[in-house]
């Protein structure tokens, strides 16, 4: 990049990437600690089939319960070694972050981003990456979005460089694969820029970028149908349990929360640089090809916002992914505005002020991030988020026979530590409950979770404090009330009043996130009956 540089300008150029780089490490560090439960499902997948049961979480029961096929086939190649995929995920999130940098540094316009500009102004979008609260949250989350984000970006790259024939359309379709193998919606990705290059081909009867589409096309779709014929003949199903699980709400209402999703991200960010897209699109009668791509990935990943709903969890992790080219638009567009302003400004006035407000919007931004974040990551300090979740695990593990079943609201953690056939109430990793209509967490089904005879079953429920006397044999059960719609419908459930008792209660929370207790409840007559055989 940036050919004809003498070895000063180099080094220049490289301790300007570093800076960057460094202050990303230190985001990332800051968040350290940090993770939530649905990492925990894909380590039990993980950990099953290194272990030859197979890609499952209960042993026996073929169920799609992840979303991130190639994330969890690495971290089993690593178990298989031995090597634990509770740090190894974030270790790999966390170097993706890092190398997110050095695909960034890559795609930077020789252009607009010439040697001669402030270097701020040069490496915007590297800056705009390292001081990014959802990609430094997300990464050393335990989730695959660190990982993801830089494959969604890798494809981007090259497809920039196919573009002009610089990178192998079998490349950018074998990285276009590892996509769509990460999650399911990164075939969205691949699908709008071929709808794209179909337009554009037809329109101009370009026979180059025909040839290109086919050697593109063919390798990433016989590979990705092969895999989806694997999936369905392994888990007997068109569509990932995930899917029915969280995807199958009303769809009127899924839209109208995925409109709000994109409103309270670009509310809540805090700046005005969001508007530096315009710049290079307005400006321009003629988009670069290079803005063109970046537009299209940018619209596939907002369909599958606005379609999934968005999500429940802080700091917009499902725009991480577009994060890169929307930072790469916003980069062009600072240029655009610099180029301007320096070309009309003898004395450099109003271009001090527009470095100086650049600053500022920044320094708001990390400011309502670390506003928004300051509740979760003290309560990781604390140790009162998650840690519980692991108590709870681990008390099933040392105190449940082999052979019991747990009913859980959370199958990630607890599940993980408990290594007990699991029963998921929300339906994740359950069939039947994920195909009951309505949204996450809003599915229930009572009755089925009783049939099934759970040894142990585990609700989130209010604080209460027992308070023991003659009237009241059993406070730890009377006294509670559960937080989500399926623990309510199972407390109220005869057979549960009747066969059921709290033996362990693990508080969680604070007063910044709000507190609940993990309430473990075991069936009296099943256990009863299992210590009174010979």
């Amino acid at each position: 990049m940036y050919p004809g540089l003498n070895k000063t300008e180099r080094i220049k150029l490289y301790v300007g990437f570093f800076v960057p780089f460094i202050i990303l490490v230190a985001h990332c560090s800051y968040y350290l600690g940090w993770t939530i439960d649905d990492p925990y499902i894909s380590y039990r997948y993980a950990e099953n089939l290194a272990n030859g049961k197979g890609l499952v979480f209960n042993p026996g029961e073929q169920v799609e319960g992840y979303s991130n096929f190639l994330f969890t086939l690495i971290l089993a190649g690593f178990n298989f070694l031995g090597i634990s995929p509770v740090w190894l995920s974030r270790l790999i999130g966390f170097c993706s972050a890092l190398a997110l940098i050095w695909v960034m540094f890559h795609a930077l316009d020789k252009e607009l981003f010439s040697p001669s500009a402030l270097p701020l102004i040069r490496f915007f979008p590297l800056y705009l990456i390292a001081l990014n609260g959802s990609l430094a949250l997300w990464s050393v989350s335990g989730l695959e979005t660190g990982f993801y984000t830089l494959l969604v970006a890798l494809a981007w790259l090259l497809l920039i460089r196919e573009d002009h024939a610089k990178a192998s359309p079998l490349i950018v379709s074998c990285v276009f694969l590892l996509v769509a193998l990460s999650r399911h919606e990164g075939a969205l990705f691949f699908i709008v820029c071929f709808a794209g290059d179909i337009w554009r081909t037809a329109k101009n009867k370009d026979s180059i970028l025909l040839r290109r589409l086919i050697l593109r096309a063919i390798p990433i779709g016989v590979l990705f149908a092969l895999y989806n014929l694997w999936r369905i003949s392994y888990y007997h199903s068109l569509l990932p349990n995930t899917f029915y699980a969280k995807a199958t709400g009303d769809f009127s209402t899924r839209i109208s929360e995925g409109v709000v999703y994109l409103f309270r991200f670009v509310l809540n960010n805090g700046n005005l640089l969001y508007l530096l897209v315009l710049f290079p699109i307005l400006s321009q009668l003629r988009l670069k090809p290079s803005v063109i791509r970046s537009l299209e990935f940018i619209i596939a990943g907002l369909i599958f916002v606005i379609y999934s709903g968005g999500d429940w969890m802080p700091l917009w992790r499902f725009l991480c992914p577009i994060m890169p080219m929307l930072f790469y638009i916003m980069g062009l567009g600072l240029a655009e505005f610099w180029r301007r302003v320096k070309t009309r400004d003898i004395q450099l006035r109003r271009r001090d002020f527009a470095i100086l407000m650049v600053i500022v919007l920044l320094a708001i931004g990390v400011y309502q991030e670390r506003r928004l974040t300051f509740p979760i990551m003290s309560s990781v300090r604390e140790g009162s988020f998650y840690r519980p979740n692991i108590l709870a695990g681990l008390w099933l593990k040392f105190n449940a026979d082999p052979s019991a079943k747990v009913a859980g609201e959370e199958a990630g953690i607890i599940g993980y530590y408990s290594q007990r056939y699991f029963i998921d109430m929300v339906g994740i990793v359950e069939p039947h409950i994920a195909r009951i209509p309505g949204a996450l967490h809003q599915k229930s089904d009572p009755q089925y979770i009783l049939r099934q005879k759970p040894t142990y079953i585990i609700l989130i429920c209010k604080p209460f404090y027992p308070k023991k006397n003659a009237h009241n044999p059993s406070p730890l059960t009377s006294q509670i009330e559960a937080i989500f719609t399926t623990g309510k419908q199972i407390l109220a459930q005869q057979e549960f009043q009747a066969h059921y008792k709290a033996v362990a209660r693990f508080p969680r929370g604070n007063e910044l996130i709000g507190r609940s207790d993990i309430v473990i409840f075991s069936n009296t007559r099943l256990i009863k009956n299992k210590s009174a055989q010979p």
